[in-house]
């Protein structure tokens, strides 16, 4: 075992965990990768056991003084080995303390390993990443996209929440995130919809959320291209077809005046 390494302390950065857990399993993998990538994630999983002191063994006591060769050779590995685990142990907890709040700290400072602080944090986050999740999930199935609402930044909420379930490993499964999107969509998308799922049976194409977003935005965007034409075509209609004269005449308005029906030159 060795606690040296010449890896970045960038590279090993862990992200801070937040005081109420709620990226708690995001943190735990990239702690573990951290650790591991030290070569100490022995002392985080307990597999790196303290070694035993030579005087504790049976026989042996308080008071016991080595006295021959293999047992000075005793006292020498165990010291060594010992000053090496000891490091390890140092180096994962601080690991821990710098990427944990205060409150946190105040409560796993007094716990005597790793291993322990470790066990600690998890048991305590483990039932609150559910109620987190639970809220979420909630959040995430009462999105709805009114009829003007831009869809992009409807997906985009919904984008969210999903990663947030994700870090707490309690993200939907693609169909059920592809259903609450179809239930969060204005009644004007049904006619698309029905058509894109037809489409996709009759393929035997899996419709997934991205392909549904995706197909969605697509639509969107042609809505919007489509009222933006119709808007400008009727704004810039200036003139009218005089049935009696047989020609066009300005419907506008007066640069000059104000007022619609003729042209500057003619005010």
């Amino acid at each position: 075992m060795s606690t040296s390494t010449k890896l970045g302390d960038d590279f090993l950065h862990v992200p801070k965990l937040a005081a109420d857990g709620e990226n708690w399993v995001t943190y735990k993998d990239r702690l573990q990768w951290s650790i591991d990538a030290r070569g100490l994630l022995g002392h985080l999983d307990g597999t790196e056991k303290k070694p035993v002191d030579p005087s504790t063994l049976m026989g042996r006591g308080a008071s016991w003084v080595p006295s021959t060769a293999d047992e000075m050779k005793e006292i020498v590995v165990y010291n060594s080995t010992n000053k090496e685990w000891r490091m390890g142990e140092a180096v994962v907890k601080q690991q821990i303390a710098s990427t944990i709040p205060d409150t946190l700290f105040i409560q796993i400072k007094g716990l005597a390993t790793a291993k322990e602080i470790f066990t600690y944090l998890a048991n305590m986050f483990k039932q609150r990443s559910r109620i987190v999740s639970v809220e979420l999930l909630r959040k995430l199935q009462e999105l709805k996209c009114a009829e003007k609402t831009n869809v992009r930044e409807h997906f985009d909420k919904m984008r969210t929440i999903r990663e947030q379930l994700s870090s707490l490993g309690q993200a939907p499964t693609d169909e059920s995130f592809a259903a609450i999107i179809l239930g969060s969509l204005p009644a004007s998308y049904d006619p698309h919809v029905s058509a894109l799922m037809a489409l996709a049976k009759v393929s035997k194409v899996t419709l997934t959320s991205d392909v549904l977003m995706s197909t969605i935005v697509d639509e969107y965007d042609r809505r919007a291209s489509k009222a933006k034409k119709s808007h400008s075509g009727s704004r810039n209609d200036d003139t009218a077809y005089n049935a009696q004269t047989g020609k066009r005449s300005f419907g506008g308005t007066c640069y000059n005046c104000g007022r619609r029906g003729h042209l500057r030159r003619d005010c």
